[in-house]
């Protein structure tokens, strides 16, 4: 994937597939977080900026996997990911 995304001009639609996924898998997870906000278990953040985060978090994770991380390595990178989620609004 990576490869597609630096090669030239013969690659474009290549890389214009994986854009299209890129924007789907962002879509999809935006729309799941705004329903998750209107349920009120997520506080009040943009769903799209976490959407795009969370999405860049799992690309990064794929390429250290690709680039010889430990399974120990991708843990310590999800777990710290996991805490920096927004906490859920008060429940009463």
């Amino acid at each position: 994937m990576q490869g597609a995304l630096a090669a030239g001009e013969e690659a474009a639609p290549i890389q214009a597939d994986l854009a299209d996924r890129r924007a789907a898998g962002v879509k999809l997870l935006t729309e799941r977080f705004a329903m998750a906000q209107q349920e009120g278990e997520l506080p009040g953040v943009d769903p799209q900026v976490i959407a795009r985060w969370i999405h860049a978090v799992c690309q990064g994770i794929s390429i250290q996997a690709c680039s010889g991380a430990t399974r120990e390595e991708l843990h310590e990178v999800a777990d710290r990911a996991l805490k920096a989620w927004p906490e859920p609004p008060a429940r009463e």
